[in-house]
């Protein structure tokens, strides 16, 4: 055992002495300069981390900003790149994401004595975006996915399912598809059998020495088409037809060319075309019926009232709207009507009987057969006109007639609205998807606030570049004329609703 004597005494201050050796130095110097190492490196990694988290947030910041009354009227979210004004300022957005970034990096500003509390040391060097999705990029492709995730969150895919289910079994039974086309071409070969049977009774009544007018002109008893009465009241507006007072129609009237699908548009980046089938546009147009007035809601104090029947006519005044989805409804109707007639017997026997009666006189069955088919296209004429009058009164109208609904009101059936389901279901999908456009722009510009709106200007989605730097604190080596040396992180990234 050692003396007392040889082991350090206090000192007069009463502090023990002490020693280290020059070899225990260099060891300490390497294992700090490898706790160093292994702590920057750590920062280092973990800075990727953070710059991204601040980057995220920056971007949060920014499309927090949505517009309010796109979202409340229409349920989409948009960025206004225009700030309330006409033109898209690319340089607000970046003016802006740069404060929000910025303001996060540096908790200590305005208390210095958090500074030292500050290991990152982050800070923003470089801002940058492009490549700017807008809502008509594609022919309004992202407006189109998100009106179709909206209903889809809202009414579940069950009640579309239906709604498929019931369109189906419509169009596979009746032919509904291209029942307007094939109504056409019985139109045409009427008239075409009816001009041949008459001329034909033209050149036998020549061969009898039927008796000659002063004139100069063969006496005919050959009486007029019957489908001709149809036609002269199809010259009239078919609101003149249906309606019992077309003086209440609204006469507002819009300039198309202030219209997103008429103008030249802002480009963006693109964006690609959604997943369209019939399934989704089912649900478009279910948004589409959810969001936008037609005739019998009475429209709203808009520059176009009836929305729906412009989005399937794209005319510039209330008026045209309604008489093209007016008309389509009558022919579709007609020719459903006529259908009918032709398998009901007894207005067989009866159109044949008006038929001899009309045209017996000349004795020639083709023009007799073709009376008939006239006298059955004119009832199914008549019959659409009131048809479409119950469609438009909000009342539902059978698809197929029988005996005991024809010329009856009738509480089974289909809707007008269930019309306007067929006719948005065979409309194009761009067409239909910029006018709705048309009108969303049209009806936010008329709010308070929001006079140079324009839906071109509206970011759904943008590419940003972000440039950071952080000294290096752990480990750090001054090298005399050199600045700190400090580690850069580079981030490009795509942000945007629903990513």
């Amino acid at each position: 055992m050692k003396k007392l004597s040889d082991r350090a005494v206090p000192s007069e201050r009463g502090y023990l002495s002490g020693q280290i050796t020059v070899f225990f130095s260099l060891i300490l110097v390497l294992i700090m300069s490898l706790l160093g190492t292994v702590t920057e490196l750590a920062r280092t990694t973990l800075l990727d981390a953070y710059a991204m988290d601040m980057s995220l947030m920056g971007m949060d910041s920014i499309f927090a900003e949505y517009h309010r009354e796109l979202l409340e009227k229409y349920d989409v979210f948009y960025l206004d790149g225009g700030y309330g004004g006409k033109e898209f300022s690319e340089s607000r957005i970046l003016q802006r994401l740069q404060s929000a970034i910025s303001w996060n990096l540096e908790p200590a500003a305005g208390r210095p004595f958090l500074r030292s509390a500050d290991m990152w040391r982050l800070r923003l060097e470089e801002t940058g975006c492009g490549e700017f999705v807008l809502a008509t990029d594609a022919g309004g492709a992202g407006f189109y996915r998100q009106c179709v995730e909206y209903k889809k969150g809202t009414s579940g895919l069950a009640l579309f399912a239906d709604i498929l289910s019931r369109i189906t079994d419509w169009t596979q039974s009746q032919n509904l598809g291209g029942i307007e086309e094939d109504y056409a071409d019985a139109q045409k070969k009427q008239a075409d059998d009816w001009k041949k049977a008459a001329e034909e009774q033209e050149k036998a009544a020549s061969r009898d020495k039927v008796p000659v007018a002063e004139d100069g002109e063969i006496q005919s008893d050959i009486p007029e088409n019957p489908v001709q009465a149809v036609e002269e009241l199809r010259m009239l507006s078919p609101l003149q037809i249906v309606l019992a007072d077309p003086n209440e129609v609204s006469r507002s009237r819009a300039d198309m060319q202030q219209f997103p699908s008429h103008r030249k548009l802002r480009k963006g980046g693109g964006g690609t075309d959604p997943e369209a089938n019939i399934l989704t546009d089912i649900i478009f147009s279910e948004y589409l019926l959810e969001k936008l007035p037609d005739y019998t809601d009475g429209g709203e104090e808009d520059c176009l009232n009836y929305a729906v029947e412009y989005v399937l006519a794209g005319k510039e005044s209330d008026i045209q709207n309604l008489e093209y989805v007016v008309n389509r409804l009558l022919v579709i109707r007609e020719a459903l009507n006529f259908l009918y007639l032709q398998k009901d017997v007894q207005k067989q026997e009866e159109a044949y009987a008006l038929a001899a009666a009309l045209a017996g006189i000349t004795g020639f069955p083709p023009l007799i057969e073709a009376a008939k088919i006239g006298i059955l296209m004119t009832w199914a004429f008549q019959e659409s006109t009131k048809d479409v009058r119950f469609l438009l009164e909000g009342k539902k109208v059978p698809l197929m007639k029988t005996a005991a609904t024809w010329n009856q009101e009738s509480d089974q059936g289909i809707t007008y609205q269930d019309y306007l389901r067929l006719l948005l279901l065979a409309q194009k999908r761009e067409k239909k998807t910029m006018r709705t456009l048309d009108l969303i722009e049209n009806r936010i510009r008329l709010l308070e606030g929001c006079p140079d709106f324009r839906i071109d200007n509206c970011v759904e989605s943008m590419r940003i570049h972000l440039k950071f730097s952080a000294p290096r604190i752990f480990l750090y080596f001054g090298i005399p004329g050199k600045g700190q040396e400090r580690n850069y992180i580079t981030i490009d990234r795509t942000y945007g609703y629903g990513m």
